[in-house]
């Protein structure tokens, strides 16, 4: 399926999503400002599926692509802290995670994978069970702003694990993208723009300096950042040479 018959089957499939609170969106007129601030720690995803699905083939499936390992770093480190959620459990405090998986597979109906569809309206369901090639859908601000959610859901199990080890590099790339958003929106929020300025008309390159860095040492071939923090010490080196 190529990437615009996918954004199409997107879009048809947003409509009949249900939004649990999208009543009280209509009522501020569509507004989301009523809903509390998403919550979490970076790199952190909450899971919400059925435990048995998650200690099972399927969880594993997830694990792989979002538990492995970064390659290249000194230490084993998970690109991302995944967590599982019974669907029973779900409260209004674990509904305000920064970033969330749903997943629900249709030939599962034990009490947690119903809660699950609950979160489907009866034509989305319907046209799950239609149609193999729906597997996910991307939503924001669901119960949280700032939140990002990922639906995963299919006919069968196998099936869903099936699209999931095709597309491991795009659903991971997919809450990377995310998380580096994020980490810039809040690491570049207010910025060394002198430091810029002085870099650019210097050296002629571009480079973003968050807030608190110093220029250590502004040489012809050789540039020092660095933050003098209590806790830690953070540098910066760019040295260069024509090519």
């Amino acid at each position: 399926m190529t990437l615009r018959n996918t954004h199409y089957l997107f879009i048809f499939l947003i409509s009949f999503l249900t939004v649990s609170c999208s009543s009280d969106t209509a009522k501020n007129g569509g507004s989301k400002s009523h809903l509390p601030v998403a919550r979490g720690e970076a790199n952190a995803i909450l899971c919400v599926m059925d435990t048995t699905q998650w200690n099972g083939p399927l969880g594993e499936a997830l694990r792989d692509i979002f538990s492995d390992y970064v390659p290249g770093l000194p230490q084993d480190e998970p690109y991302f802290k995944l967590r599982n959620i019974n669907p029973l459990k779900m409260n209004n405090i674990l509904k305000t995670g920064k970033s969330m998986i749903f997943v629900s597979t249709m030939d599962n109906q034990g009490a947690q994978s119903r809660a699950m569809q609950n979160y489907f309206t009866s034509s989305s369901l319907e046209k799950i069970l239609s149609d193999t090639a729906l597997y996910r859908l991307p939503q924001k601000n669901q119960f949280a702003r700032g939140q990002e959610i990922l639906h995963l859901f299919g006919q069968t199990e196998q099936q869903l694990i099936s699209h999931l080890k095709r597309d491991k590099e795009v659903l991971r790339n997919y809450f990377l993208t995310i998380e580096n958003e994020r980490i810039s929106k809040a690491v570049f929020k207010v910025r060394e723009k002198q430091i810029e300025k002085t870099l650019r008309e210097t050296h002629g390159f571009d480079v973003q300096v968050p807030y608190g860095y110093d220029l250590a040492k502004n040489q012809r071939d050789f540039i020092w950042i660095r933050l003098l923090d209590p806790e830690y010490e953070k540098n910066i080196f760019v040295h260069y040479r024509p090519f």
